[in-house]
């Protein structure tokens, strides 16, 4: 009997120091090969990225500067933004000019992962630019030139891979609105995206 129980105690004790060194094992692990999109240190790092954003039926090419800590992620930089029909909204005999320079800004939050390479984000975008448009009158002056800002507005999710340290890929979909005020769905837009970034050291 006195020999059951002492080896009884004797593998809980083993079993107890396997468990707490395949936790410590674990836990090291991590800590040395964090996600590489998340960086634990606390330190502010900066990159850039190069992104299509499609809002159907509006293009948009980015190339906007970055700044992240921790799971936080701002970007903020010029676009070039393309039509590809011949209104956004409105009259759908207005005629509307094809091309645009803007702004383009937004939030991403990454997810913790066990992944190394592969995180899940969440994503705020924002595209400002000014368009301008001709509406078509069936009488005098039968057409008048218009400008308008045009406030974009998307919110999406996202995966992230990186290939190492500096150099990833991401895409992911959303929806989102035209109409100024956020995620108005009255000027309802699919969005979808599509880039790379690059993390300087």
């Amino acid at each position: 009997m006195k020999i059951r129980i002492l080896t009884f105690i004797v593998l809980a004790l083993i079993s107890s120091t396997l468990n707490g060194n395949f936790f410590y094992a674990k836990n090291s692990i991590q800590k040395v090969n964090p996600s590489l999109a998340i960086d634990s240190t606390g330190k502010w790092k900066f990159g850039i990225n190069l992104t299509q954003h499609f809002n159907y039926p509006i293009m948009h090419t980015a190339i906007t500067f970055n700044i992240s800590k921790y799971n936080h992620h701002l970007y903020i930089g010029p676009e070039y933004t393309k039509l590809l029909e011949e209104s956004i909204e409105g009259d759908a005999a207005d005629k509307w000019e094809k091309n645009y320079g803007g702004l383009n800004f937004g939030y991403k939050y990454f997810i913790n992962s066990s992944w190394k390479n592969t995180n899940i984000f969440l994503q705020l975008n924002f595209s400002i630019y000014e368009a301008s448009y001709t509406q078509i009158q069936r009488g005098p002056p039968w057409s008048t030139g218009h400008k308008r800002i045009i406030i974009e507005n998307t919110a999406g999710v996202g995966i992230n891979y990186m290939f190492n340290n500096r150099v990833g890929i991401f895409g992911g979909i959303g929806f989102g609105s035209t109409n100024g005020f956020f995620l108005m769905l009255d000027e309802f837009i699919p969005h979808s995206f599509l880039g790379f970034s690059y993390r300087f050291k």
